[in-house]
Formats: C-alpha cells, sequence, structure tokens
C-alpha cells in the first residue's frame, strides 16, 4: 500500500531536489557467515517541515512518474560519494 502524498506533492519534489533537503540514511550489507559488513546501502528519505516523513514508496514512483528519478539519482550519488569522502576523512 503506497502511502498518501501530501497536495502539491510534485511542486514540492521539485523544491527538495532544488534545495538539496532531501537525505539518505544508510544500512549495512552483512555477509551472513561471518557477520562482516561486506557494503552500505544508501536508502533515500524525505522529511517535509510541514508533512513530516514522506515515505520512498510515495515519492519515488512521484518521481518515475514525472521525469524527475534521473535528478533524484543524480542527487543520491553526489550525496552518497560525498557522504563517504567526509566519513574517509575522519577516520
Amino acid at each position: 500500500m503506497t502511502a498518501a502524498l501530501p497536495p502539491n506533492a510534485l511542486a514540492l519534489l521539485k523544491q527538495a531536489l532544488a534545495e538539496g533537503t532531501l537525505s539518505l540514511a544508510y544500512q549495512p550489507q552483512v555477509e551472513l557467515a561471518t557477520g562482516r559488513i561486506v557494503g552500505w546501502e544508501a536508502l533515500s528519505r524525505w522529511h517535509h517541515p510541514q508533512y513530516g516523513a514522506i515515505p520512498p514508496d510515495a515519492f519515488i514512483p512521484l518521481a518515475e512518474q514525472h521525469g524527475l528519478i534521473v535528478p533524484l539519482g543524480q542527487w543520491l550519488w553526489r550525496q552518497a560519494l560525498h557522504d563517504d569522502y567526509c566519513r574517509q576523512r575522519n577516520e
């Protein structure tokens, strides 16, 4: 079941992409045999100041339907690379 989107969700998503107000959450990928972390999965998140958390199963299909999935993917890659760079500098 897809979560309900706020009114004017498309305009809000365009604004979030333009302003960089989406975020990423990182989930470890674990090798079951050893328990060792072998990678990370970047999960896109959108927390709108007025409407709260808008789940990916709501905003990703919206992005796909309106040609925003490529800009969303580009943002995700840039942000993930930036986060990894910052993490490595702090190790």
